[in-house]
């Protein structure tokens, strides 16, 4: 119950600082924001620079913590179900790191080429928004 009510706060609070950096953007003469998604940022604009390095700490923890469960459970239904194999633990651990550098060289990859093309790399941010919001949503402690 605990945990539901906190997801609940921080969802509540993000999308009023979202609908707050709109109304802002909607009462300049000229919008500023290209992506409504990224409205939250906009706001960050006018802080301090001590604000703005613990809002891009925590953005970090937040989608840091986000990948590693995701790939924490890529590699498990990886290395356990499909394989369905009976491994030993130094034979599990090599899998495991094997299946992480197969997961992540292609990321690395898709983020270098992201830098070259714009679109792509909003693209990127998008889908990892939409996947934190989801995942702030619907995890239950």
């Amino acid at each position: 119950a605990l945990g539901g009510g906190l997801n609940f706060l921080t969802m509540f609070l993000f999308g009023l600082a979202g609908m707050l950096a709109e109304a802002q953007d909607r009462s300049r003469p000229e919008s500023t924001l290209a992506i409504k998604a990224l409205a939250f940022f906009d706001l960050l604009t006018s802080q301090n620079a001590g604000i703005q390095g613990l809002v891009f700490a925590l953005a970090v923890c937040m989608v840091a913590s986000s990948v590693d469960s995701l790939q924490t459970g890529l590699l498990s239904v990886l290395s356990k179900d499909i394989l369905g194999t009976t491994l030993t633990q130094v034979q599990s651990l090599v899998v495991g790191q094997m299946f992480l550098v197969a997961i992540n060289v292609p990321a690395i990859i898709m983020a270098s080429e992201s830098t070259k093309d714009p679109a792509l790399g909003w693209n990127i941010i998008n889908l990892f928004l939409v996947a934190d919001l989801i995942a702030l949503s619907i995890a239950m402690p």
